[in-house]
């Protein structure tokens, strides 16, 4: 069976807080709904990875001590 997906990093791979709050504030606004993706795993940045989350266009699973906020599509904007 062949494996077919995307692997996407972010630009610098960090996790501290001041990083994550800026990109909060700058996605914000944002209202554009994820398309092309039938499933998004966040997991660790390690050669054994850890799956943080898992998460599809209608569900999530969270691993303990994580937590997933999901904003809405707002469709009057």
């Amino acid at each position: 069976m062949e494996n077919n997906f995307v692997v996407l990093e972010g630009p610098a791979n960090t996790n501290d807080s001041k990083t994550m709050a800026k990109v909060i504030k700058q996605t914000q606004k944002q209202n554009k709904p994820i398309k092309d993706f039938s499933r998004i795993i966040i997991q660790t940045n390690e050669e054994n990875p850890k799956v943080l989350a898992v998460v599809t266009n209608d569900n999530f699973e969270v691993a303990n001590g994580y937590a997933v906020r999901a904003k809405p599509v707002y469709r009057n904007k």
